[in-house]
């Protein structure tokens, strides 16, 4: 089993879920719509290239899910460097970070 296809495997979901809570997190449309990218692209590859396939033979495709690992596999580094990106320019533009509770 090739190494990309394991680490796909485990870290698709992962970069989906930062993905879709980032869409509800962040501020700003620009943010959003680029939070969304992976989660339109998997939807896109399953309405144009699975099920299509599914439907002209129901046995194509088994391995599904390594399929997505295998194509998908670049959605985690893609949600963190959307995120560490939105930080990097919020502290830049001074923007202010949640409060800290004072050591006691």
């Amino acid at each position: 089993m090739d190494l990309l296809m394991i680490f796909g495997f485990f870290t698709v979901p992962i970069g989906l879920v930062i993905s879709a809570v980032a869409i509800f997190k962040l501020k700003g449309i620009g943010w959003r719509l680029a939070a969304a990218v992976p989660l339109i692209a998997v939807a896109a590859y399953f309405v144009f290239v699975l099920i299509p396939d599914w439907q002209r033979d129901p046995t194509s495709h088994n391995l599904f899910p390594f399929e997505i690992g295998m194509h998908f596999w670049l959605t985690f580094p893609y949600a963190l460097a959307l995120l560490f990106a939105h930080r990097a320019i919020r502290q830049a533009q001074g923007s202010p970070q949640a409060p800290v509770a004072p050591r006691r």
